[in-house]
């Protein structure tokens, strides 16, 4: 059955393969239907291509912003000479040196340990018949929380545990329960725990208010055990002679800037040392980590604009003029000075700390110059990284940035009324925006999304004039860049992207309606050859009449 519903003899009569004929006739029918799938499926190869692009891209960018900043650039290691009595950890607002710790007592919590029950899921806390309050103070002075627990009639140990647990209003105490082991009347007992420590910790049982069990089943004195909560006592260095700093925590972060000491146990007197140095090796990491990022990239866009004269094959973006212009724009740091940073600064370009370019536009590290450089000036491959802004004015200063603002020094005017509010501004000698107290840049130029705060310098109405300069290191240059190339509205990768499948919906809807019109030939073929077939077999049937007549005759 052919589609168009006609019977195909395919052949019956005349001894040829109409079904086998018209598939001959349809592939020459067909030749542009397979032209455009080839170019359909060579822009899937160019759609596939940018995705994996878009996603190495991202793994640059992340790590490129996790290098622009210098926070997040300083890395700092530390080690104690008793590691089971002290750890520390360091962030970039450490310096280096080392500290001597005296630990005279850790910081514990408040706990009250109940005077025991018959059994945690039995025996009901609460058999009035009706419900009973269970009230409980957290915390002292001011700082003090009163709860009240409703307990329903028929509440067990348990019960109540998850009542105070589960309650949105406990300011941090955990229930729990312990068996003693004794068997006994009293072998359950509910501990509360407060789950922070030091001094302010303290648990209370509200007497007044607590209405729970026969009498005074569950008021103060029926929690004969447990501990108040103490802050725990350091010194360090010597200080304070004489007495203790005291934290309410074992994690004591306001005593030395950028470390945290991690109390573990008490010293006895002895003093503990902890080193805090520069993690040269955690930041050479992250150096070599963005080298490697860049290079899949590169690798990547050198595999997709290759030629293989031998097999003669080549690439998904060979010439892709869009390719050619994201490979500019990762080229544009890799063998230039970055903008803004100071004359006096040690490096201003990847080469001078061993980062060159070799085959194919990879990065290479010399490991041995780049420990060099790291070793003895740390600052300065931090300042050749990261995001850096100056100014010789103590009343402008720099406040924030876009993706389009560049580096580089910026000339600032400012002309102000008595009052100390900004009248006008310029940047490099182009009108700026007042916000308030900020400066912004004009858009179209370097400074566009440049934002600066100024202060009254309180002398009256005048004009101020500074030059404000932003360090644009290697990662802040290449986040940046990066930043507006993956923009997923208006950026460049989204715009290719968009381009290859806007041309694969077209081809699509091409194929389909050609395909339509195929089929209608096929059909036109099918009942031509069917009409044809039918023909030859009405002039078989009079040929066999004709004969039969005529042997009759004879």
């Amino acid at each position: 059955m052919s589609v168009s519903g006609v019977v195909s003899f395919s052949g019956l009569y005349s001894g040829i393969d109409w079904n086998a004929t018209i598939d001959a006739l349809m592939e020459v029918e067909r030749r542009p239907v397979t032209l455009l799938e080839r170019r359909r499926a060579d822009q899937q190869l160019k759609l596939d291509a940018w995705t994996s692009l878009e996603a190495k891209l991202t793994s640059l960018m992340n790590l490129m912003e996790d290098l622009e900043v210098a926070a997040d650039f300083l890395l700092y290691s530390t080690s104690s000479s008793d590691s089971d009595k002290l750890t520390a950890g360091a962030d970039s607002g450490a310096v280096e040196g080392t500290y001597g710790v005296v630990i005279n007592r850790l910081a514990t919590s408040s706990r009250l340990i109940h005077q025991g029950w018959a059994d945690s899921n039995t025996t009901a806390v609460n058999s009035s018949g009706s419900g009973q309050q269970f009230v409980y103070v957290h915390g002292t002075g001011g700082d003090a929380e009163t709860v009240s627990i409703d307990v329903p009639d028929g509440t067990t140990l348990a019960g109540l545990v998850e009542l105070i647990n589960n309650d949105e209003d406990n300011p941090g105490l955990r229930a729990s329960i312990i068996n003693d082991g004794s068997g006994g009347a009293t072998a359950y007992h509910l501990v509360l725990s407060s789950t922070d420590t030091g001094s302010d910790t303290l648990i209370s049982i509200d007497d007044a208010g607590t209405t729970l069990g026969d009498g005074g089943n569950f008021d103060q004195a029926a929690f004969p055990d447990g501990q108040t909560g103490v802050d725990a006592q350091i010194r360090v260095d010597g200080y304070p002679p004489g007495g203790w700093i005291e934290s309410s925590s074992n994690s004591v972060s306001d005593v030395v800037d950028g470390v945290t000491f991690n109390l573990l146990d008490t010293t006895a007197g002895e003093e503990i040392s902890l080193t805090v140095l520069r993690d040269e090796a955690g930041v050479k990491s992250k150096i070599q980590s963005f080298v490697d990022a860049y290079n899949e990239v590169l690798t990547l866009i050198n595999a997709y604009e290759s030629y293989d004269s031998a097999s003669e094959t080549m690439g998904p973006l060979l010439g892709d003029s869009g390719l050619i212009l994201l490979e500019r724009e990762l080229d544009r740091f890799t063998n230039r000075e970055m903008a803004g940073l100071p004359d006096s600064a040690t490096f201003t370009m990847l080469a001078e700390i061993g980062i060159t370019t070799g085959e194919g536009g990879l990065l290479e590290v010399d490991s041995t110059t780049l420990d060099e450089a790291l070793e003895d000036h740390f600052d300065a491959v931090k300042d050749l990284f990261t995001f850096s802004s100056r100014s010789d004015s103590s009343n402008l200063s720099y406040f924030t940035r876009t993706s389009a603002t560049e580096g580089g020094d910026y000339s600032v005017q400012v002309q102000y009324d008595a009052s100390g509010s900004i009248l006008s501004a310029t940047i490099d000698g182009e009108a700026a925006t007042v916000d308030g107290g900020f400066i912004v840049g004009a858009e179209g130029g370097g400074a566009e999304g440049l934002r600066l705060r100024f202060t009254d310098p309180g002398d009256g109405p005048g004009t101020l004039s500074a030059t404000v300069s932003l360090g644009m290191g290697v990662a802040a240059s290449y986040y940046q860049v990066l930043d507006t190339l993956m923009d997923p509205d208006e950026g460049h990768v989204q715009y290719q992207t968009d381009r290859i499948e806007d041309s694969i919906e077209s081809l699509t809807e091409q194929i389909s309606d050609l395909e339509s019109r195929l089929e209608l030939v096929r059909q036109q073929y099918e009942r031509e050859f069917t009409t044809l077939e039918s023909m030859l077999a009405q002039l078989q049937s009079q040929s066999n009449f004709l004969t039969a007549q005529f042997s009759g005759n004879s």
